[in-house]
């Protein structure tokens, strides 16, 4: 099963913030009902653009798109590039009235994928490493009637669990900066 809930919301600039006009961000439409007035280097709720940093604007131009008024999105997490499987198996025997075993197995599979090696363009949509992992789960019983007084149960269970984080793009690129410039591994934490 895939899904990607559009739970979470962040905000970016707009077209038209991008070219300074910040009117409809100080309107009431998006400022819980009250105008806004912003102050200097603001007139009228406008800025020349060529007031941005330009280290700004090539953050924002990685930025997702909006078509909001006030630069609203909504965007999942993870999942996008994932897939999960669960495998089940029940079994469960009446030797006799007195007599009964049971077992059961589960195993999952998980893959999530580091999406911003798709999407590398794109900023501050994903903040969660990928991960892979493997896990199995075995439980088995029996239990035996002696008496109404005496009852003789046995049981048993082993999990495993095989999981690891996908590197992350901030360690990849610690990796690489430590190694550009011949830096001893003890001066950064991998």
């Amino acid at each position: 099963m895939r899904q990607r809930p559009t739970s979470n919301i962040e905000f970016v600039p707009t077209a038209a913030m991008l070219a300074g006009d910040f009117t409809q961000f100080a309107s009431p439409a998006c400022n819980g009902g009250r105008q806004i007035a912003l102050k200097a280097p603001f007139v009228n709720n406008i800025v020349s653009p060529s007031q941005f940093s330009p280290a700004a604007l090539n953050i924002a131009k990685r930025l997702p798109t909006t078509t909001d008024p006030c630069g609203l999105i909504n965007f999942g997490v993870g999942g996008e590039s994932g897939s999960s499987a669960s495998r089940w198996c029940r079994v469960d025997y009446q030797l006799s009235t007195k007599h009964a075993f049971f077992g059961r197995y589960m195993a999952t599979q998980v893959l999530q994928q580091l999406r911003l090696r798709r999407r590398f363009g794109q900023l501050a949509e994903d903040r969660l490493p990928g991960r892979e992992g493997h896990d199995s789960l075995l439980t088995a019983g029996e239990t035996t009637v002696f008496s109404s007084a005496v009852v003789n149960a046995v049981r048993f269970a082993v999990n495993k669990a095989n999981g690891q984080h996908l590197p992350d793009v901030v360690l990849l690129a610690a990796r690489h900066r430590r190694e550009h410039l011949q830096l001893p591994a003890r001066l950064h934490a991998d």
